[in-house]
């Protein structure tokens, strides 16, 4: 009796195949996309500004970075809101596709927005290329939502800038030069809390406080998605009156590093065409991946499966016909 078939190793061999070569067509598509997207006219970038480093050692500016959170983003709010502190958060384009209208909800409310690239990876500054599409998706998909764009740009995970409110380094420097080419403004954090790690409140509290002053500039780096944000939401209503009654003032981080609110969130130059067209091939594309990948893992699944099976009968077939 045979218990196996050629063809039936040949059709396996061919989904499993067709599987990865699906994969890899949406990857292409993808790139193809993003890449006609972010060398339209819209790149252009507006005009140069010149950032002053931080020098006010009395001045505190609260930055908040992966957001935007449906829930953390929104308890974060209501608590400077109730402060009358200002703030500026530095939004994930993937969470920005996800929570459009948790990012109108900040931009309402009178805080500052800034650019922290679409996928939040390490690999954002492989290349001019890739650090173009970073941050000119989340760029376009926030004028989309808010009518402004963001040209505040900081790297995830402080990428080659080290710790300091404006880039210091050679390595921040150059970073600085290519994102400045497409009209964003590199910013880092004097003040890391690190509050992602897990650390209780009275942990954040600590090392906040530690670090002021800064000789970098009162920067202060919080998270509103990503980790224990309610660790840091109990150490934020601990350290703001705090500091209020040490003397410390709360600006915005424009004001911090001698620009505008106008200088960081311009009105968008973006037609409502080009608008609707960036948003409807994000979306497209968007879905595409996330379709496509459920597909690819099934068929890899039930042809790395069936492939499996077929040459496990191969095999028994073969000791059969062995005296």
């Amino acid at each position: 009796m045979v218990f196996y078939d050629n063809r039936q190793i040949r059709r396996a061999v061919f989904r499993v195949t067709l599987a990865v070569g699906g994969f890899f067509a949406v990857l292409v598509l993808t790139t193809v996309v993003t890449s006609i997207a972010s060398y339209s006219p819209l790149s252009a970038a507006p005009h140069a500004i010149q950032v002053q480093k931080p020098a006010n050692k009395k001045q505190i500016a609260l930055t908040f970075d992966d957001g935007p959170d449906p829930v953390y983003t929104r308890a974060i709010m209501k608590l400077l809101k109730k402060e009358e502190v200002p703030a500026a958060f530095f939004v994930i384009g993937e969470h920005v596709f996800e929570n459009k209208d948790v990012l109108r909800e900040v931009h309402e409310n009178g805080f500052e927005i800034g650019n922290h690239t679409f996928t939040h990876t390490h690999a954002v500054h492989a290349s001019p290329r890739r650090l173009r599409w970073e941050l000119q998706a989340t760029r376009r998909l926030t004028e989309d939502v808010i009518g402004h764009m963001p040209r505040l740009y900081r790297p995830p995970f402080l990428l080659d800038i080290e710790r300091s409110s404006v880039p210091v380094t050679e390595k921040g420097k150059k970073i600085e030069r290519i994102a400045a080419e497409y009209g964003f403004i590199t910013v880092g954090a004097g003040v890391d809390s690190r509050d992602w790690d897990g650390a209780s409140a009275e942990e954040i509290i600590k090392r906040v406080l530690s670090d002021l002053p800064s000789p970098d500039g009162n920067v202060i780096l919080f998270h509103d998605s990503g980790g224990n944000v309610k660790n840091t939401i109990a150490a934020l209503k601990v350290l703001i009156p705090h500091l209020k009654r040490e003397g410390y003032t709360f600006v915005p981080l424009s004001a911090m590093i001698g620009l505008t609110r106008d200088d960081v969130l311009p009105p968008s130059r973006s037609t409502l065409f080009s608008a609707l067209a960036l948003s409807g091939s994000i979306r497209s594309v968007s879905f595409l991946v996330s379709a496509s990948s459920w597909i690819v893992r099934t068929m890899l699944i039930i042809g790395t499966l069936r492939l499996l099976f077929v040459v496990i009968l191969w095999f028994v077939s073969l000791q059969r016909r062995t005296p």
